[in-house]
């Protein structure tokens, strides 16, 4: 799918969800605008998927355009990502595409709101499955534990429990894992990745990025 096709499509979906009063206390109606997916290169290797656009300050959310706010290269989340690329052997800018499972403005961040993220999955998985079937060879990465856990049906649900958390800040490296492709709703193997606050505040993950990575390469 092309990017404009992607927004039009989030917009209709929006649209749909306001008028059938769907989640209207979260949807942000004043908000119409839909970031767009971050698509640069033309031999996609890498899908990233993150959660929702909605930052929490209410006046940052005019200058969000683009997924992740890939389009800011001195942002966090750009280095974040561009980070998660370069370990993965990708470049950012010819090899990664980025989208988030929710894709338009909440009055306030769905993490926050008790299943929200998972209840709205799908409304907008559809489109999210039509925009990873372009990419049919890519890996791909979740990135914080509310989008993996909406997409999870079986397993587990917690991101560390695939990076063989056991204990304190230690991990069993031979037992790094992925989330298969039957046990989520993308039909797709899944290498979930903290969002980029939790790895720079949690000493787990911190310590544990290069290794997960270097296991994610090797798949």
């Amino acid at each position: 799918m092309d990017i404009d096709t992607v927004v039009a499509e989030a917009e209709n979906i929006r649209r749909q969800l306001i008028k059938e009063n769907n989640f209207n206390d979260f949807i942000d109606a004043e908000n119409e605008k839909i970031p767009k997916p971050y698509l640069l290169g033309k031999e996609i290797k890498l899908i990233i998927i993150g959660q929702d656009p909605t930052v929490r300050n209410e006046n940052s959310r005019k200058d969000v355009t683009t997924v992740l706010n890939l389009n800011k290269e001195n942002g966090a989340l750009f280095n974040y990502v561009n980070e998660i690329a370069t370990r993965l052997n990708c470049d950012i800018h010819e090899n990664v595409y980025a989208t988030n499972l929710l894709k338009c403005f909440f009055t306030v961040p769905p993490a926050s709101v008790k299943n929200l993220v998972i209840d709205q999955t799908k409304f907008w998985l559809p489109l999210l499955l039509k925009e990873i079937a372009a990419y049919p060879s890519a890996k791909i990465i979740t990135l914080g534990e509310p989008v993996f856990q909406a997409l999870v049906c079986s397993g587990f649900k917690k991101v560390n429990k695939y990076w063989a958390y056991c204990g304190n800040t230690t991990a069993i490296v031979n037992n790094f894992s992925y989330c298969k492709a039957e046990d989520n709703k993308l039909h797709r193997t899944i290498f979930p990745f903290p969002h980029q606050p939790t790895k720079k505040r949690n000493k787990f993950y911190g310590q544990y990025f290069s290794v997960y990575a270097q296991y994610v390469c090797k798949q």
